[in-house]
């Protein structure tokens, strides 16, 4: 017996070692009662001042003791009140509880504890020898937990709150009412932005079909979620927005934007020609479709022996007017001198299968002589 009474007490201290900064022992000096500093000689017993009752001393509570230090009892003590005790009681004489002990600390009983219709709420350690009479209970003892019934965490077995419990996301959307998108004058940044509630979890935003996380700022009571996004021009963009956090559930927000041909969130800058000297020069247009075209306003005559020569034109349009010589004379050396003037006005066609004298061979030369197939020539 001597042996378990040192084993257990060693193994207490060594539990409950700390640096013990001063040491109350009771003396009995004025009553029995705990609660008169008069019956200590170092004060009351509390934080960094450990109690100890000797030999041959009795102590008796009759209220609300908070131990948060160490009680050593070679003596006697009988509670008529209420022990709290986060701390710890090492008892080699006698205790006798007429009341209620709530342990959350360590008891360690190598003496005699007497429990005789009292309450012992057994929720920490008990070493040593059980109680007399009446055995401690567990029933009253806290269990840990989420307790909010909201919580998707909550515990129906827990009978206090640990902290832990986690709400779901219930609220997804625009807080201000100003709306999703937001742009950076400076840079021409788009940005994207959605609040939740509870200010807790993440968010992934799917644009057009890739995800990306969103970058968190905290609003207070609520997220702040956003997504910068450099835009490309005439491009349409389908984003929604994710927010979850450890609960099963998430809540989602979509939308759409697109952009004009300068990168304008849902602009409308018309495309055309931008270049004054072509053909098809728009002057209302802001951004250039590479439609330009410098040839229908450039096409004429090009053979320099027709009367309607146009020396400005760059493509020969067909319409070229040849001065016919007198062949009509009865004069032989005059007609042959006008025939030969004749065919020498005449250029020589160095491309026969230009039909449309567009300058090309081409499917249009095809057509015309697919149209004329067949034909008879007078």
């Amino acid at each position: 017996m001597k042996n378990l009474i040192a084993c257990l007490s060693l193994a207490v201290f060594c539990f409950l070692s700390t640096t013990t900064f001063s040491q109350t022992t009771f003396t009995g000096a004025i009553s029995t009662d705990w609660a008169d500093a008069g019956n200590w000689d170092n004060g009351l017993p509390a934080p960094g001042n450990d109690a100890t009752i000797p030999v041959g001393l009795y102590v008796v509570n009759f209220g609300f003791l908070s131990v948060d230090f160490t009680i050593t009892n070679y003596g006697a003590i009988t509670n008529f009140g209420t022990i709290n005790n986060d701390g710890g009681i090492v008892n080699v004489g006698t205790i006798i509880n007429a009341g209620t002990i709530d342990n959350s600390g360590i008891i360690v009983n190598v003496g005699s504890f007497h429990n005789g219709s009292a309450t012992i709420n057994q929720c920490g350690i008990w070493l040593g020898i059980d109680p007399l009479f009446d055995p401690y209970t567990t029933d009253n003892c806290p269990v840990l937990g989420c307790i909010d019934t909201t919580a998707c965490n909550y515990d129906s077995a827990a009978n206090s709150d640990d902290g832990s419990c986690v709400q779901p996301i219930w609220w997804a959307g625009d807080q201000d009412n100003d709306g999703y998108l937001t742009v950076d004058n400076n840079t021409g940044s788009i940005y994207v932005n959605v609040e939740s509630w509870p200010n807790i979890g993440e968010a992934t935003i799917t644009i057009n079909g890739t995800d990306y996380p969103m970058d968190y700022a905290d609003w207070g009571n609520n997220a702040h979620w956003y997504y910068e996004i450099d835009p490309s021009a005439n491009e349409d963009y389908e984003w929604s927005v994710a927010v979850s956090n450890d609960c099963a559930n998430s809540e989602t927000v979509t939308g759409s934007f697109s952009t004009d041909c300068e990168e304008t969130l849902n602009g409308s800058a018309t495309e055309g020609c931008t270049d004054s000297t072509a053909c098809n020069y728009d002057s209302t247009a802001a951004c250039d479709d590479g439609s330009c075209e410098y040839i229908s306003c450039n096409s004429g005559c090009t053979y320099a022996s027709a009367t309607n020569y146009d020396s400005t034109v760059l493509v020969d349009d067909g319409s070229c007017v040849f001065e016919c010589p007198d062949i009509t004379s009865d004069n032989q050396a005059v007609y042959d001198g006008a025939f030969a003037d004749g065919v020498a006005s005449v250029p020589e066609n160095t491309c026969p299968e230009d039909l449309d004298n567009d300058g090309a061979v081409n499917i249009q030369d095809v057509l015309l002589f697919l149209a004329a197939y067949g034909n008879l020539c007078e």
